[in-house]
């Protein structure tokens, strides 16, 4: 175990050393960006939802694709995404005039940010999302052409325009703030749980939730640790943004459902009915890993998996 987590090599997991960590800057930083998400960031949704309270149903506005189909998916999209633009600049003034300390070491340790390998983890991530889905076009009339020239160029602007700061938000919050932030519990793997845990847990207001099942609730904490544990050995967090953003922009650009969290115009519509799909396991259980192994044997984080004499 001592091989595989090498703390001496991967200190991503640590504050800087220079800022204000009590405890009070924490829950001033905390109360600070709650309010920007649940508060300040959801009053645009809510007040159009409100302006057209009497033209849908209850059970209309608790239903995104209904939502979506009456205020337009694109300009829903646009309203998800403010909370978390607004999040993602709460983070970064928390960082910079609560605590007192760079952004920098937020997002790397290196002395500075490392666009290739944003790049290069987009690139492998994305192009993994168009193989599965080749073959499934392959396997099945399910996944229909959709694209609609009115509504997706429109919806390649708001997404290219907003998913990356969405993006940026959580990795940003939950694979290196609330990471550092839980330093004080002096265990990088219980750290990384607790995380991955919360990362999944925020998920669970998502229709996917309910069409699949709690279980798949499973799903979203394995990836948060997944990506706390890229972020960690690799000291940063070029990587992981790179597979997030390749992972939200593939499904709002290019493979969409009519339950997701996601309701975009996309070019192929999957009609499959809702279900765990092989999918989800080929990602969790051989994507994933190959991603963890490609990058480790790239970047020599010096991770091994043999027990330590």
């Amino acid at each position: 175990m001592k091989n595989f987590w090498n703390n001496e090599r991967h200190t991503f997991h640590r504050l800087p050393e220079n800022g204000r960590f009590e405890v009070k800057y924490f829950l001033f930083a905390a109360v600070f960006i709650i309010t920007m998400f649940l508060g300040i960031g959801q009053v645009p949704i809510t007040l159009k939802v409100m302006a057209n309270r009497e033209l849908l149903s209850f059970d209309q506005l608790q239903t995104m694709h209904n939502l979506g189909a009456f205020l337009g998916k694109n300009y829903l999209l646009f309203l998800i995404l403010i909370p978390f633009v607004l999040t993602f600049f709460a983070v970064l003034f928390s960082i910079k005039w609560i605590h007192k300390t760079k952004t920098l070491p937020y997002f790397t340790t290196r002395p500075s940010f490392d666009w290739n390998r944003v790049f290069r983890s987009f690139a492998l991530w994305f192009l993994l999302a168009v193989l599965t889905l080749a073959y499934s076009m392959y396997q099945t009339d399910f996944i229909l052409w959709n694209f609609n020239p009115t509504t997706f160029f429109g919806l390649c602007a708001v997404a290219l325009a907003f998913i990356p700061i969405q993006i940026a938000c959580e990795e940003i919050l939950f694979r290196s703030y609330l990471f550092k932030s839980l330093s004080f519990v002096g265990n990088p793997i219980l750290q990384l749980a607790i995380c991955g845990s919360l990362f999944g847990l925020m998920h669970m207001g998502n229709p996917e939730i309910d069409k699949l099942g709690q279980i798949a609730i499973v799903y979203y904490i394995w990836t948060g640790i997944f990506l706390g544990l890229i972020a960690h050995f690799d000291n940063g967090l070029e990587l992981t943004l790179g597979y997030h953003f390749a992972n939200n922009i593939f499904a709002a650009i290019f493979l969409t459902t009519n339950w997701q969290a996601f309701q975009t115009d996309a070019l192929f519509m999957d009609t499959t009915p809702p279900v765990l799909g092989w999918e989800i396991f080929l990602s969790l259980f051989l994507f994933q890993p190959l991603f963890f192994f490609y990058f480790n044997k790239k970047y020599k984080w010096g991770v091994s998996f043999k027990r330590s004499k």
